[in-house]
């Protein structure tokens, strides 16, 4: 009788479906994997990606990677799968407020275009450049599944959605 007090999510899981705060904690935690995946990737081949980055990327990509070694590399990974691992249990925790909702998307639009750059350098290079594999093979199919997911399910608001990509350059 009192059903239509409970939140969709409790309603779901009364009927026997998945309940959807558990399909959100899935993306979050896909996306914290996708990037430590390719962290990973990039760790690995790291002294080839600082070589072309200090060499044929363009100026100002070569002006930014100037005062890194291999070494700086690797760790500026390591804390950045931190920092995404750290947002997916957080956002875990709460999976359907929209301010969590927000910031995944946003977390989950930086690493797509990040894809996207990886794609870019590649074809810049005319090479493999490391992050390449990952980028295109986990990380922007699974970017745009949960962008697609994220609009039709209304995870946000319009205005917000479409403000994920200007949050993500910035």
């Amino acid at each position: 009788a009192w059903t239509y007090l409970r939140p969709r999510h409790q309603l779901r899981a009364a009927s026997g479906k998945q309940p959807l705060s558990m399909d959100r904690r899935a993306w979050y935690y896909g996306l914290a994997l996708a990037l430590a995946l390719h962290n990973l990737e990039e760790a690995v081949m790291a002294s080839r990606m600082v070589g072309m980055m200090q060499s044929r990327a363009p100026v100002f990509l070569r002006a930014l990677y100037s005062g890194i070694n291999v070494g700086e590399l690797r760790i500026n990974l390591l804390v950045l799968t931190g920092v995404g691992l750290s947002l997916a249990v957080l956002a875990a925790r709460a999976p359907l407020t929209t301010g969590w909702s927000y910031v995944m998307l946003v977390f989950g639009a930086v690493i797509g275009l990040n894809a996207l750059a990886h794609i870019g350098l590649s074809i810049w290079f005319r090479t493999y450049m490391p992050g390449l594999g990952t980028g295109t093979l986990i990380t922007l199919p699974l970017v745009v599944a949960l962008l697609r997911k994220a609009w039709h399910e209304r995870w946000v608001s319009q205005l917000a959605f479409w403000s994920t990509a200007a949050a993500a350059i910035l």
